[in-house]
C-alpha cells in the first residue's frame, strides 16, 4: 500500500481523542492489527488488544510494516476475518447483543477460503476443513458491522476487481 500503513501507524493514535471530543462513541475499545501475506510473509497476521487508553498506542506502535507484497492482488485478509470471528469478544456483543464495527483497510483481495493449513501455522487452530470466504464473511458480520477501505494512495485504488470484491464482500460497506 505504498506509505499509507506508515501513515496510518502514525496518524491512528489521535482515533481515541477524536472519538471521545466528538461524542462519537460511548467507552470506544479499539484493536488494532496488521494483514500481510501468509504466502510468503514474515508476519501476516498481527492483532493487538481491544485498549481504551493510551496501550492501543503501543500495540501500533510494535506492527511489523513489512512492505513486500508479491502483486497478485491477493492478502491474507482472511485470517484477519477468521480471527475477529472467532478470537474475539467484545462488551457490546456479549453484554448488549450490538454488533461492534469492524474497519479492514487494504489495498487487495482475501484469499477465496481461511486454509486450515494457516490458520494452524498462524493463529493455533486446528480446523477440518477450509472455510469459503463467504461462510466466512456470514459469521464475521453476525457480531460485527464490516467495512472494507481502500484509502487514496493504496496500489490498486481504483482497480475494478478490487473494488469488486470490497463491495462482492461488504455490500454498500466496500469503499
Amino acid at each position: 500500500m505504498r506509505e499509507v500503513p506508515r501513515t496510518l501507524q502514525a496518524k491512528l493514535p489521535q482515533l481515541l481523542g477524536l472519538l471521545l471530543r466528538k461524542g462519537y462513541a460511548q467507552d470506544p475499545q479499539i484493536l488494532f492489527g496488521a494483514v500481510g501475506d501468509a504466502t510468503c510473509d514474515r508476519a501476516p497476521l498481527q492483532v493487538g488488544q481491544f485498549e481504551s487508553d493510551n496501550r492501543m498506542d503501543d500495540d501500533l506502535s510494535r506492527i511489523l510494516l513489512e512492505g513486500g507484497g508479491g502483486g497478485q492482488k491477493t492478502e491474507s485478509y482472511e485470517l484477519a476475518m477468521y480471527f475477529m470471528a472467532r478470537h474475539t469478544e467484545a462488551d457490546c456483543y456479549v453484554k448488549r447483543g450490538k454488533r461492534g464495527y469492524l474497519f479492514l483497510i487494504g489495498d487487495e483481495m482475501a484469499y477465496p477460503r481461511v486454509k486450515r493449513v494457516e490458520a494452524h501455522e498462524w493463529i493455533g487452530d486446528r480446523l477440518r476443513a477450509d472455510i469459503p470466504l463467504a461462510d466466512l464473511v456470514a459469521e464475521l458480520t453476525r457480531r460485527w458491522d464490516t467495512y472494507y477501505i481502500l484509502p487514496e494512495g493504496a496500489s490498486y485504488v481504483g482497480d475494478p476487481e478490487v473494488l469488486g470484491f470490497a463491495r462482492g464482500l461488504v455490500g454498500q460497506n466496500g469503499v
